[in-house]
């Protein structure tokens, strides 16, 4: 009984936002990209079956709920790598991937640079040039 009283309660605060579920769970993954994100738990924060927030994301952002994510990573990644010393190891795994090599790939697919060529070019060592708009 007292899980329904949370439960409910938490939802009354909730819905007395004014911001909208897609904005939720974009600030939520702006907050903790680097933890594990899954549809389920990212649904259990707003209140909604797993399928039908992965749904209504790509519905209203043009953009499945995992690309999403992996956007968010990327980005976050970016900025390590252009304003901190980590190792592209510790930025991987501060974003969320453990496995260095997924990173790796992911990071190139975005930005056409392998996360160290990308820090090497950022800092002037390299012949290419980096765009910043993706």
């Amino acid at each position: 009984m007292a899980y329904l009283v949370r439960t409910a309660a938490e939802y009354h605060a909730y819905a007395g936002h004014s911001h909208t579920v897609v904005e939720e769970i974009k600030h939520y993954i702006g907050c903790h990209y680097g933890e594990e994100l899954t549809r389920t738990t990212l649904a259990e924060i707003v209140f909604l079956n797993p399928d039908y927030l992965a749904r209504v994301f790509k519905k209203e952002t043009g953009v499945s709920l995992g690309t999403y994510i992996i956007q968010a990573r990327i980005r976050a990644a970016k900025h390590l790598l252009e304003s901190t010393p980590l190792s592209v190891y510790q930025i991987a795994a501060k974003v969320g991937y453990a496995n260095y090599s997924y990173f790796s790939k992911l990071f190139k697919q975005d930005t056409g640079w392998a996360p160290s060529d990308y820090r090497r070019v950022l800092q002037g060592g390299g012949s290419g040039k980096v765009d910043h708009a993706k």
